[in-house]
């Protein structure tokens, strides 16, 4: 039975005190480590200029969501290409922080061995945008300079 989460990541804090609004969440992967996104309870998520092609996996429903102007910026997750492939595959773009920049709680799904072999694998949010600007914008507010009151394992580490 999966949990239910009861509070927003530190990530949607930072956003939601920057002024944002959650308009739509996007499509994912099944597993979410693919190249392709298609899942059994929502779909595929094709891309927004050739239906017959993919938006990329893992975060290509947010990539297609904001290659098709649908929602301004977009807040991908990435481990190993997670958000740049579908930034390349739908022509916008995309930007993986490096790991300990942001705050990653409440971000990838708990696991019940954190000693597993997977357990050096972070999940690291990244924005996705239709300009360098948008994702410079959108890491602005991830690299929140008072990320320690949402996250206190996270040294503040703001935008230079």
């Amino acid at each position: 039975m999966k949990e239910v989460q009861t509070e927003d990541s530190p990530i949607v804090e930072s956003y939601l005190k920057a002024g944002a609004i959650p308009l739509v969440r996007g499509n994912v992967a099944m597993g979410a480590m693919s190249i392709h996104t298609k899942n059994l309870v929502f779909g595929e998520s094709l891309n927004p200029y050739n239906t017959s092609r993919s938006c990329g996996g893992s975060s290509g429903g947010d990539a297609g969501l904001v290659a098709a102007r649908c929602i301004p910026l977009g807040i991908g997750i990435d481990i190993g290409g997670s958000v740049r492939i579908p930034a390349a595959f739908t022509g916008v773009y995309g930007f993986k922080p490096s790991q300990g920049r942001v705050s990653s709680r409440g971000v990838s799904a708990s696991r019940k061995n954190v000693y597993s072999e997977n357990s050096d694998l972070h999940s690291l949010c990244g924005p996705i945008g239709i300009s360098v600007d948008d994702c410079v914008l959108g890491f602005r507010v991830q690299a929140d300079p008072n990320i320690q009151y949402y996250d206190p394992f996270q040294a503040p580490s703001p935008f230079r």
